[in-house]
């Protein structure tokens, strides 16, 4: 039954070992082609990439035992001695060494032989009646555990298969970089581009301010020059007019005025 348990765990397996798969070099050659295409046989760490598994296939447990005789010899024996012995050859071999293990004393019989023989027919009694409800209970333990070891490996596959995906993602970093780093020098140029016009706006306001302040005062000194030429013809005027040349003025103006009111008067 453990023999039977050790093959599942052997041959339930059918796709390559995820041990293969990290530690396998590829090759080119015509074999290790053919190699890969047997998908069905399950390949370890220590099988070469080239082993030629059609002709030379890995030793596998049966999960069955084979045909016994007598209860516990291998009937392969039996087939084995029967061109030398026939068919009475092997059973003739197989009492004769029982008489002769208690004919030499090679086993003694004593008082606790027949607790020895009761035990014995006891085994075989329970397994005769109860060894096909306890080995398929073994035999469901088993596939549960080789279950639980598939469901482990194909984790691990998953997980390998994800790291694997990654390392393929990080190959375009290089050039990811070379774009990150030519935005990175574009903002820069941009902010300096910002920063030049940004100072080249200040100097116009300053320069701006400068010349209307220039412009103010050029303004304020004709005002005053030209105010102060003002005042000085009208004094100037004013001393040279006498008394009567005012009184004329006024005459002349009055007469002037006379004359308007006159000429427009049928006209209001």
């Amino acid at each position: 039954m453990l023999t039977r348990i050790a093959s599942r765990a052997l041959t339930s397996v059918k796709k390559p070992s995820i041990l293969y798969r990290a530690v396998s070099s590829s090759s080119s050659n015509q074999n290790a082609t053919q190699v890969q295409q047997q998908s069905d046989v399950r390949r370890f760490p220590h099988d070469a990439p080239e082993r030629d598994f059609a002709n030379f296939p890995p030793v596998r447990h049966a999960e069955e035992g084979g045909k016994v005789r007598i209860g516990l010899i291998p009937d392969e024996w039996f087939q084995a001695m029967y061109n030398k012995t026939g068919v009475m050859g092997p059973y003739i071999t197989f009492w004769g060494a029982v008489a002769t293990i208690f004919s030499k004393e090679i086993y003694v019989l004593w008082a606790d032989t027949w607790e020895h023989i009761t035990f014995f027919a006891l085994v075989i009694g329970a397994s005769k009646l109860y060894g096909k409800q306890i080995g398929q209970l073994l035999d469901k333990e088993a596939d549960a555990a080789n279950q639980a070891y598939e469901d482990r490996l194909v984790e691990a596959t998953k997980d390998v298969d994800a790291r694997i995906q990654a390392n393929l993602a990080l190959q375009s970093l290089p050039d990811a970089n070379k774009l990150v780093n030519q935005a990175r020098r574009e903002n820069v140029q941009l902010q300096l581009e910002a920063a030049y016009r940004q100072r080249l706006a200040q100097v116009h306001q300053e320069v701006k301010k400068r010349l209307d302040y220039q412009l103010s005062v050029q303004n304020a000194y004709r005002r005053v020059e030209r105010e102060q030429a003002l005042n000085y013809i009208l004094g100037e005027v004013n001393k040279s007019i006498g008394a009567a040349q005012e009184k004329e003025a006024f005459q002349s103006g009055l007469s002037t005025l006379k004359a308007l009111s006159q000429k427009h008067a049928g006209s209001l």
